[in-house]
């Protein structure tokens, strides 16, 4: 596993949009709002101008390193089949399409991995997987590239969310925790 962010710290964080309030970091509670850290970062969806969807992004440096693979220590970089990996925990799926993580070297040049949240259970900590680069075999998972798209060796932004059905949809109390690549247990095998 590669981690890329544990979400568990706010200050690191900015709201995505207008759309995106009350950004903090939460505590165990009687909703057990934490999954892989002490905290998780937590915000409300509101009705923002123009916005389906409420996130929180914030700038990676990553160094000189040519991939956060290769500067992680591992001696490849990405497969098409490992997958990106995060978990989301929402009180109510009834307005709320799919969770997101996007990754790329700004707002505007990245890809997006989307997880239909249909596939996933209110009041409990989810978690959303989806190929990297493969055609994806499960229906509730995507991505897509916006801009040019996603170049490993200028990783710059991330940004993690929710799509929700409609500009004037709300749900408080949102939470987002670990964003990690699990690798594929990929054989090479020569005839």
């Amino acid at each position: 596993m590669f981690m890329i962010d544990l979400c568990n710290v706010s200050s690191e964080w900015t709201v995505l949009n207008d759309a995106t309030e009350n950004l903090t970091d939460t505590v165990t509670d009687s909703k057990n709002r934490t999954c892989l850290g002490v905290t998780a970062l937590q915000f409300d969806k509101v009705n923002g101008t123009g916005h389906v969807a409420a996130g929180v992004y914030k700038t990676l440096t990553w160094g000189d390193q040519k991939s956060p693979a290769l500067s992680n220590g591992l001696s490849t970089g990405f497969h098409p089949f490992d997958q990106i990996c995060w978990h989301t925990w929402y009180s109510s799926e009834t307005d709320i399409v799919s969770s997101f993580v996007r990754i790329g070297s700004s707002a505007v040049n990245y890809y997006e991995w989307q997880y239909l949240v249909a596939s996933t259970e209110a009041n409990i900590w989810n978690l959303n997987h989806v190929k990297l680069c493969a055609p994806s075999m499960n229906a509730a998972s995507s991505y897509v590239g916006f801009g040019t798209g996603l170049n490993w060796n200028d990783i710059k932004y991330l940004a993690i969310g929710f799509n929700f059905s409609a500009e004037e949809k709300t749900l408080a109390d949102l939470a987002v925790s670990g964003i990690y690549i699990e690798r594929a247990d990929v054989l090479a095998v020569s005839l």
